[in-house]
């Protein structure tokens, strides 16, 4: 797998602050599956914090694959976590990865100021009764902390969770599953759009299925430090011990590029442009959690990047047909214009985008892997024609396919600029090309893959 640098990283500082946003009354906040229960006992107060966007800057390396080279930060919507909603969900293990039980924040959950409204880190304070933290006045106590948060609209399954038995491996090996909407536009032209995350701070929105985990351990004596009403910090400003939440789908972009040397605003015209963009073939459902292995990298139990897709089981595959002018139409998902992305852009091209489960070129076997299909429209031919394109889900080379894309991983945004309509030989034309339209033209593509921030 190659990891290819995005061209524009942003470093952004999170300023942690406490700006209430919501109540939380004692119990579950949230209603995926009854909350398993726990001896009271004295309480332990602990403040922590959940990111969505870890600065590239991080000296401690403990939250970010070494191989990823590239960093997205998110859009307010790829960020938020429905706190407004109830839908997040706390999960406390012993140092053994035991279950403890399900908590609740006594207080509330605090978006950071100073992070020009992305959500991009949330700081939590709890007061959790449990007996297993009388340890502390003894010994060094660890623990670890899993938040899964914005499943319940995606049809998210019940874990199945035991109170002292089921382990951190045994939540990962269930692949609890989610499924990710689509909307029929048009039944007579088979439109068919993805799902979009909804505007943030709505009770009743849907925003990206997440789940992270960390280790935490508190010192011998530090409860007593910190008297009646301070609270443990778990989580010191370095980064190093925040709860990583990483997004369970991946996002494909296609942008258009078409004849832009610098920037859009200065495009000529009339302009050869994109004017639609359509995945055929994909899964519907994927899981909420990675693979255990995928939670473990160099002895490091906690969230990171995966370096490979965890498939739900069984796996389902929609697969697309190879005739680009009558696919498999239960197959097809229509990209949407995104906005934001464009405005994102340094040189404001357009961007068509897509959000999507993880995906398996192994996984399908012999079925036919997933395309995406490209309408461009020629206002310069005879009779102003649009024509389809076929991009392979693939790296590129000199703007020809190299090889097909083994996978798409969650957390990680994969980006297609289509740059031109060029001319070839049908001796020479490569995979890419117009299937069915025109055996004389191609598009030149690039490609670029890159971590979505976490």
């Amino acid at each position: 797998m190659r990891y290819m640098r995005s061209k524009h990283i942003r470093i952004l500082v999170c300023i942690l602050a406490a700006l209430p946003v919501m109540l939380l009354v004692p119990g579950c906040v949230n209603d995926y599956d009854d909350c398993p229960g726990s001896k009271r006992g004295d309480s332990v107060k602990l403040r922590f914090t959940i990111v969505t966007r870890t600065p590239m800057d991080d000296e401690a390396g403990h939250t970010r694959a070494a191989d990823i080279a590239g960093d997205q930060i998110g859009s307010p919507s790829e960020n938020y976590l429905n706190l407004a909603g109830r839908d997040i969900r706390f999960l406390l293990f012993d140092g053994e990865r035991k279950l403890l039980r399900d908590f609740t924040p006594d207080i509330d959950i605090a978006p950071a100021v100073g992070d020009n409204g992305r959500y991009i880190s949330y700081t939590v304070r709890a007061t959790i009764p449990e007996p297993y933290f009388e340890r502390v006045s003894e010994e060094d106590t660890d623990f670890y902390i899993m938040v899964i948060a914005n499943g319940r609209p995606h049809s998210l399954n019940p874990f199945g969770l035991t109170v002292g038995s089921t382990t951190i491996e045994q939540v990962a090996d269930q692949l609890t599953t989610f499924t990710v909407k689509t909307y029929i536009v048009d039944p007579e032209t088979y439109g068919r759009f993805g799902w979009e995350p909804s505007q943030p701070g709505q009770a009743d929105g849907q925003y990206i299925p997440m789940a992270g985990l960390q280790h935490f351990t508190i010192m011998k004596g530090a409860l007593d430090a910190n008297g009646l009403e301070g609270f443990v910090e778990l989580s010191p400003a370095d980064g190093s011990k925040n709860i990583n939440m990483l997004r369970a789908l991946a996002k494909i972009e296609v942008i258009d590029r078409i004849g832009i040397t610098g920037n859009f605003a200065d495009a000529p015209q009339p302009r050869i442009y994109v004017e639609k963009a359509e995945l055929f073939g994909y899964c519907p459902t994927g899981t909420i959690l990675p693979a255990y292995g995928q939670w473990t990298r160099n002895g490091v139990l906690e969230t990171q990047q995966v370096d490979l897709p965890t498939m739900a089981s069984p796996m389902r595959y929609i697969p697309p047909s190879a005739d680009i002018d009558a696919p498999n139409w239960n197959s097809v998902i229509d990209l949407h214009e995104d906005y934001y992305a464009q405005n994102e852009r340094a040189d404001g091209c357009p961007v068509f985008s897509v959000y999507v489960t993880e995906y398996s070129l192994a996984a399908i076997g012999s079925q036919l892997p997933p395309y995406i299909r490209v309408t461009v429209y020629n206002p310069n031919s005879p009779d102003e024609e649009s024509k389809f394109y076929r991009v392979s889900l693939a790296y590129y080379k000199d703007g020809k396919v190299d090889s097909d894309i083994p996978f798409l991983l969650r957390n990680h945004i994969y980006r297609y600029e289509i740059t031109s309509v060029r001319s070839a030989s049908p001796d020479t034309r490569s995979a890419l090309g117009s299937l069915g339209n025109s055996a004389e033209e191609s598009l030149g593509v690039t490609v670029e893959e890159c971590a979505w921030s976490h």
